[in-house]
């Protein structure tokens, strides 16, 4: 019995063009896909710091925002690698970040086994700690834009230190993020 590799070899011309030009559309639909899912030029980070909330502006002599807020986001732009400074910030951008809070010191070890790494809902709520990394990462004074950031998860669990895991990843002009049938569900509302 003949398997497909020989029934090729002895195919028509005609049958061996169209092979490679199906060969040559799968090269290009998975170079397409590598592009819409490959982490290469992402950029991942630890801040060891508490979160905090996005800060509003502060009226006076001239609108300012609070000092501590300043503050917390000069800390914050320390811990952020160079890769991050250097990468093309006009493509659409996917932000993840991880916010860990840490359980009170007066917990008890009996709670603090039941709560760590469980979800928490204290401190800053998720659009706050969200515009206030978002602030620090992409401060007018850079010239940036945070409108590039077009997709991102967030979760905020208990741990025993503050930190906030921040990863950054590049999406491809032609990603969707939704398949056919979500669209349209929320595309016809």
């Amino acid at each position: 019995m003949n398997t497909i590799d020989d029934w090729l070899k002895n195919a028509s011309p005609d049958v061996n063009l169209l092979n490679k030009a199906t060969a040559d559309t799968k090269a290009v639909s998975a170079r397409i896909e590598d592009l819409t899912t490959n982490d290469i030029g992402a950029i991942e980070f630890i801040v060891p710091m508490r979160i905090t909330g996005k800060a509003r502006p502060r009226l006076g002599k001239k609108v300012h925002m609070p000092k501590a807020y300043k503050n917390w986001r000069t800390v914050f732009r320390l811990h952020v690698p160079n890769e991050f400074w250097q990468m093309d910030k006009t493509l659409p951008l996917e932000l993840d970040m991880i916010i860990i809070r840490a359980l009170p010191k007066r917990t008890s070890k009996k709670k603090h086994a039941e709560l760590y790494g469980t979800v928490c809902m204290a401190g800053a709520d998720r659009d706050n700690a969200l515009g206030a990394v978002m602030d620090a990462l992409w401060h007018p004074t850079d010239g940036g834009d945070d409108k590039v950031v077009v997709m991102g998860k967030f979760i905020s669990v208990w741990g025993d230190t503050d930190k906030i895991a921040v990863y950054i990843k590049h999406l491809h002009p032609l990603h969707k993020p939704l398949n056919k049938r979500q669209f349209e569900y929320i595309d016809g509302q």
